[in-house]
């Protein structure tokens, strides 16, 4: 007859082949909870907001943006006085759900992005290409800034697609011709991000998504996010500077 006495031994045994999950799942409670307390509770007035990055990545350090933060802040009220705050999320997901760590990081993957706080993921270009297929970002071409973005930094590798086809439908020759926008900047540029340790930006791209509450501004945002974490040539801000004249 086995032993089914609860001992200290056995809960000693449990804890130590348990610990990680408990507390995974502790930490995924409190973030569900969070989110949770974010979408359900009012939101400030509309004239009120802030321009809200998250990184996905297996590892960010985001206090490491906070100087970052306030520079883009003041640089932002330039073009829009209202903006109030630029934000960093850390989202510890490397696209692979395949473990029981993996898994728990994607459910909390998922829920910050269908929360709708976000402007901008920054992730892996499979990831970004999935958000673009499912219709999560909008094109950057048809915001305000964009055309400022590509003469500041005119190396920067854009990521032009097709527009998504409706769920479910497969792709044909009547509707292969479909129109082709800029859904994504590289940040493979974004040295700066490694040299302060704040992520790897290697492979990484940033989509605006289309929960965004206020595109234009995000778009500067994310021009001077780009001037400080990968200096622009003197030449180039003079040609960026003309052209808004």
């Amino acid at each position: 007859m086995p032993d089914t006495r609860l001992t200290k031994q056995k809960l000693k045994d449990h804890w130590s082949y348990s610990s990680k999950g408990y507390i995974i799942g502790a930490l995924l409670a409190v973030a569900l909870a969070s989110i949770f307390f974010t979408m359900v509770t009012n939101r400030e007035p509309a004239d009120k907001y802030s321009v809200n990055f998250a990184i996905v990545r297996s590892y960010s350090n985001t206090e490491k943006l906070n100087d970052v933060s306030d520079t883009l802040v003041a640089r932002g009220r330039q073009v829009d006085p209202e903006l109030e705050a630029v934000k960093f999320t850390s989202i510890m997901f490397d696209g692979d759900a395949s473990s029981q760590d993996g898994y728990s990081y994607y459910q909390l993957y998922i829920l910050q992005l269908s929360a709708g706080g976000n402007d901008f993921f920054l992730q892996t270009e499979e990831m970004t290409r999935s958000l673009i297929a499912n219709g999560s970002l909008q094109p950057l071409e048809t915001m305000d800034y964009f055309e400022q973005f590509n003469l500041h930094h005119p190396d920067a590798e854009i990521m032009w697609e097709k527009e998504p086809l409706p769920e479910g439908t497969e792709e044909t020759e009547e509707n292969a011709d479909r129109p082709v926008h800029a859904y994504a900047v590289s940040m493979e540029n974004l040295t700066g991000a490694i040299q302060m340790q704040a992520f790897d930006n290697r492979g990484m791209y940033a989509g605006m998504l289309i929960s965004s509450a206020n595109p234009a501004t995000s778009m500067y945002v994310l021009d001077e996010f780009y001037n400080l974490l990968a200096p622009v040539e003197e030449e180039q801000t003079e040609n960026a500077q003309e052209t808004q004249e």
